[in-house]
C-alpha cells in the first residue's frame, strides 16, 4: 500500500509580538497569516513615507530599513492613546461608542473618511485597569488626548495620555482641539496661550477654572502642581475656546486681587532661551556634523539651495533629521504595489504553500484596496539554485491593481501590518518598470 508523504506543519502566525515564528501549528485556512488589521479603506501605520530625494547617503552603521521601521512605529504611536482608570465596570463596546461620539462632535475635525468611525481597536488590561486605543488618524488621537479627565457615564474620570515613546511631530499642525463640554488639560503653545500667576495655593482646578470661565468657555487649562506634594505652585496656563476674547480676559484679570494677592495675567511667552552650553553643542553638531559621525552637510547635494540649511532651524534648534532614501520610495502613485519584508525564500519552496500565500495576499489586497489583476511573487526555480542574483524582486510581492486608487488604499492599509509575524513595508513601483521586469528598480 502506498503511503502519502506528510507535509511539515505550517509556521505559526500572530499579531502578537511575543509569539515565536518557529512554534509549529497546523495549517490554517486562507486569510489567517494576516494580523487583525483596520477596516478596508483605512490608513495603516507602517507606510514607507514618500519624501523628496535630497541626495543624502545612509547613516553609517544603520541599515535604511531599520530607520524606516522606526518611522513606522512612530507613525503608529501617533495614532494611539493610553486610557487609565478603565475599571471592570466599563464595557469595551460602550467605551468605543462613547469615544466615537465625542470625537465626531468636534467641529474642527476633518476625518479622512467621514463614513468610518474614529476608533480602530481597543486593547484592555482588566487587572491593571488601563487600555490602549488606536484611531484611524493622528487627528483623532490628538482630539482624544484633549478629552483627558472626561467622565465616562458621568461618574468615571478617564485618564487619557500619549504612549511613553510618542514623539510629537514638529510640523506646526494643530494638536489641541475644543471638545464640547470638555476642558483639555493639554494647553498648546501658540499665540492664544495665556499665563496667570500669583494664584493662592489653596485654590484647586475647579475654583480657578470657575473664575476664568466668567469671560468665556475654556478650551484648555492646566494648573501647575508640585510633583512630590501635589500642591499648586501658584500659576496656570489656559486658552479660551473663542480666541477673540483673549485680550479682553487678560485685561480684566490682570491685577485683580484674589485672597490677598494681585493676579498677573498675560499672553504666555512662546518658547524659551535654550541653555547656552546645550545651544552651543547643538550648533556645533549642525555646523560640524563630524561630531555625530555624519558627513559634512554642505558637501551633500540639495541642501544649500532651498534645502535644509537655507530653511534655517525653527524653534529651539532641534537636530536636523537625516533620513536615508529607500530605493523606489520617491515613486509617485501607481497601480503597482510592492510589499516588502513579507515573504522568505523558504516560504516559496513548496508549490502548494506558494499558491496558498499568493491567494492569501490577493484576498487581503482586494479587501483593502479593490480588484487585483495580478499577484507576482518572484522565486527561484529548482534549476536556478545557483543563480539567485538572476531573480529580480526576490523576497518581495508585487500586486497589480485595476486602479491607482485601489493600490493607494491598500498601501495605506497594509503598510505596518503583520504577515506571518513580520512587519510589512509598502511602496509603489512604476508601471513602466513593472512591465519591463525591472522589479528591483
Amino acid at each position: 500500500r502506498s503511503r502519502r508523504r506528510k507535509k511539515p506543519p505550517r509556521r505559526k502566525y500572530s499579531s502578537s509580538d511575543s509569539e515565536s515564528e518557529e512554534d509549529p501549528k497546523p495549517r490554517r485556512k486562507r486569510g489567517g497569516m494576516w494580523d487583525q488589521g483596520p477596516a478596508p479603506g483605512t490608513t495603516g501605520f507602517g507606510v514607507a513615507p514618500t519624501i523628496p530625494t535630497l541626495g543624502l547617503p545612509s547613516v553609517p552603521g544603520v541599515h535604511p530599513m531599520m530607520l524606516t521601521a522606526t518611522n513606522q512605529h512612530a507613525a503608529r504611536q501617533a495614532r494611539r492613546v493610553y486610557l487609565g482608570n478603565v475599571t471592570h465596570v466599563i464595557v469595551e463596546a460602550e467605551l468605543v461608542n462613547f469615544l466615537n461620539e465625542r470625537i465626531k462632535a468636534v467641529p474642527e475635525r476633518t476625518p479622512l473618511n467621514p463614513a468610518l468611525e474614529p476608533v480602530v481597536s481597543v486593547t484592555m488590561n482588566r487587572e491593571k485597569a488601563y487600555a490602549f486605543v488606536e484611531f484611524h488618524s493622528e487627528q483623532d488621537a490628538d482630539i482624544a488626548v484633549c478629552m483627558d479627565g472626561i467622565l465616562f457615564k458621568g461618574v468615571i474620570p478617564l485618564k487619557i495620555r500619549r504612549p511613553k515613546d510618542y514623539q510629537p511631530p514638529q510640523d506646526g499642525k494643530q494638536r489641541v482641539y475644543h471638545v464640547p463640554g470638555i476642558v483639555s488639560t493639554n494647553v498648546e503653545d501658540g499665540p492664544n496661550k495665556v499665563f496667570i500667576g500669583n494664584l493662592p495655593q489653596k485654590l484647586g482646578d475647579a475654583e480657578v477654572k470657575e473664575f476664568l470661565s466668567t469671560y468665556g468657555a475654556l478650551k484648555s487649562f492646566h494648573l501647575v502642581k508640585d510633583s512630590s506634594t501635589g500642591l499648586a505652585k501658584g500659576y496656570a496656563f489656559f486658552e479660551y475656546a473663542d480666541e477673540k476674547i483673549t485680550d479682553e480676559a487678560c485685561k480684566g484679570l490682570n491685577g485683580i486681587e484674589l485672597a490677598g494677592k494681585n493676579l498677573v495675567c498675560q499672553r504666555a511667552n512662546i518658547g524659551a532661551k535654550p541653555n547656552a552650553n546645550v545651544s552651543a553643542s547643538l550648533m556645533g553638531a549642525v555646523t560640524n556634523p563630524a561630531l555625530l559621525g555624519l558627513p559634512q552637510l554642505n558637501s551633500l547635494p540639495g541642501l544649500n539651495k532651498g534645502g535644509l540649511l537655507a530653511q534655517g532651524i525653527p524653534g529651539l534648534l532641534p537636530l536636523i533629521p537625516i533620513t536615508p532614501i529607500i530605493p523606489g520610495q520617491n515613486v509617485g502613485p501607481s497601480r503597482i504595489l510592492v510589499l516588502q519584508n513579507i515573504i522568505k525564500e523558504a516560504d516559496l519552496a513548496d508549490n502548494s504553500e506558494y499558491e496558498d500565500v499568493k491567494a492569501d495576499i490577493k484576498e487581503e489586497c482586494e479587501r483593502m484596496g479593490g480588484p487585483v489583476k495580478e499577484v507576482l511573487i518572484p522565486r527561484k526555480e529548482p534549476q536556478m539554485q545557483e543563480s539567485a542574483l538572476a531573480v529580480q524582486g526576490l523576497g518581495k510581492v508585487f500586486i497589480e491593481f485595476e486602479t491607482q486608487e485601489g493600490a493607494n488604499k491598500a498601501r495605506l492599509s497594509l503598510g505596518g501590518r503583520k504577515f506571518n509575524g513580520r512587519v510589512v513595508l509598502s511602496r509603489f513601483l512604476s508601471e513602466e518598470h513593472y512591465k519591463k521586469g525591472l522589479l528591483d528598480a
